[in-house]
């Protein structure tokens, strides 16, 4: 389990030093979204977040298509929306009754366990869950 947990930190730290350009994306989260009859435009309205704090309080952009309410996500270079989900999830923490950042932590008896990432506290997300089993059987080896 010891060597396990090693190569698993190992390959993490990779994904990591790959990804760093992550850290130069604004970092949103869907506020509301909505159709301007007149126009056919979609217009998501964003907050963006330092950490789960509003940097601004709103910002609407022209997007290309539906995007949920609620979803915590990344604008690429071109302003395109990038979801986290399931990795990144704001939701009420269901101790301290406040929107929260979780990010996921482990999956086990077909739940999904995420944690605060202000608080610590835990949250276990039966939707989330299953878009995690989905990605964990889409990676399988066949036998």
């Amino acid at each position: 389990m010891i060597a396990l947990s090693d190569e698993f930190v190992e390959k993490l730290d990779c994904v990591l030093e790959a990804v760093s350009f992550l850290s130069t994306l604004p970092f949103v989260h869907v506020a509301d979204y909505g159709l301007n009859p007149l126009s056919s435009q979609r217009i998501a309205t964003f907050h963006f977040l330092q950490g789960i704090s509003p940097v601004f309080l709103r910002g609407q952009r022209e997007v290309q298509s539906e995007l949920p309410r609620g979803a915590a996500g990344s604008l690429n270079q071109r302003g395109e929306f990038v979801s986290a989900l399931p990795w990144l999830t704001i939701t009420p923490c269901p101790v301290c009754k406040r929107a929260e950042l979780f990010a996921f932590s482990r999956y086990e008896r077909q739940e999904a366990t995420y944690i605060a990432m202000e608080t610590g506290h835990p949250h276990e997300d039966p939707l989330l869950a299953k878009s995690i089993a989905a990605l964990i059987a889409a990676d399988a080896p066949d036998v």
